[in-house]
Formats: C-alpha cells, sequence, structure tokens
C-alpha cells in the first residue's frame, strides 16, 4: 500500500494514540482534518489490528482486545478527493485480575461458649468477618430471656435467662453472595441461689 499523501494538506488523525484493556469491551472514534467532502472513509487492513478489533467505515474503532500488547497501525481516512494515511498508536493493557472475595468467617474473638446466672443480665457479641454485606441473621434454640438481635455484621445476645441449665444456640449468617456459614454458641446457666429466710 501507497502511504504517501495524494492531496496537499495539512491533514491529521486523532487521536494519534489510543487505549483498551484486554477481554473489556472498548470503542474509540477517529476524526480527522484537512478531508473537507462527507462522508469521510476509514480503512485499515484488519491484520494490522489487534485480535478482537475492528475499524467502522465511519472511524470507530470497537470490539474486546483478547491480548495486551502495543501495536503501530496505519489508518487511512478518505473523501471522494483526497486520502491520507496516518500511523496510530494502539494500546491494550492487561487485564486486571478479578478482586478475590474475602474470606467470610466469624471473628477470631467471638467466643464459643459464655456463662450466666438464672435472672441475671447477660450480653454476648458474635460477629463475622469479610464476605459481602449485607449479612442475613437466623437464630435458633436461644433460652427462654435471652433476645437475639442483629445488625450489620454482629449479632447479640442478651437478656436475662430465665431457667438454669445449659443451652446451645445455633447462629446462621448468610451473606449477599449467599455464602453461609454457622456456629453454635454454648450458654451456661447457673441456678440463682434462693435468699436466706428473715428472721422475726
Amino acid at each position: 500500500m501507497d502511504f504517501t499523501v495524494r492531496a496537499p494538506g495539512p491533514f491529521t488523525i486523532t487521536p494519534d494514540e489510543v487505549s483498551f484493556v484486554a477481554g473489556q469491551f472498548g470503542s474509540v472514534r477517529l476524526s480527522v482534518t484537512g478531508l473537507r467532502h462527507d462522508p469521510i472513509h476509514w480503512f485499515t487492513r484488519q491484520d494490522w489490528l489487534p485480535a478482537g478489533l475492528t475499524l467502522s467505515d465511519d472511524g470507530v474503532i470497537s470490539g474486546t482486545p483478547t491480548q495486551d500488547g502495543a501495536w503501530a497501525v496505519p489508518i487511512e481516512a478518505y473523501d471522494d478527493t483526497n486520502y491520507f494515511v496516518q500511523t496510530i498508536d494502539i494500546k491494550v493493557a492487561h487485564a486486571p485480575a478479578a478482586p478475590s472475595a474475602s474470606r467470610f468467617a466469624f471473628a477470631s474473638g467471638s467466643k464459643p461458649s459464655h456463662k450466666t446466672k438464672q435472672g441475671k443480665s447477660f450480653k454476648a457479641a458474635l460477629r463475622v468477618t469479610g464476605g459481602s454485606p449485607a449479612y442475613r441473621w437466623a437464630v435458633t434454640s436461644a433460652p427462654k430471656g435471652l433476645k437475639a438481635v442483629p445488625r450489620g455484621s454482629t449479632l447479640t445476645i442478651k437478656g436475662k435467662a430465665k431457667k438454669p441449665g445449659t443451652f446451645r444456640i445455633r447462629v446462621r449468617v448468610t451473606d449477599a453472595a449467599g455464602r453461609t456459614i454457622s456456629r453454635t454458641l454454648t450458654v451456661k446457666v447457673t441456678k440463682a441461689k434462693k435468699a436466706p429466710p428473715r428472721r422475726r
């Protein structure tokens, strides 16, 4: 192909450098100064472009490039009387690594076992880390007098246990991505001591 200018200029194709990202769709429209007769047409050989990209007749480079790298591509713009060829740089960046989902787990400081006395105020917290907010909590088998209060990444169990015994509270939490983790909390409630009778 003859890359000489066939008519007096000045002719300029802009932008002279375009960027894409491998694996992601992109689109850039080219323009040219110096050609004055509409319509203006555009051409380049397909095998000069990065794989996955095309140049339309109206000057749009678009597509989803399949590999990263840099290409110097001759681009021809022409009208019914003149044509002009200019080499532009096409750069395709490496596709960024997909962010890995953070580990979804119960926080290390969340204790699985607790003790309290019958009729005494009790409060314990269970917290999760990682995952994808928001979180959905589900609690079963809580002893009478205790209630579960979820708030964000933390579940608080509080109240006054009405009966002595060892209770296993089953907790399940699901994040926004549908991942579920569970844990069993053990609460040992000791019997409240009776007050000695008053002397008359």
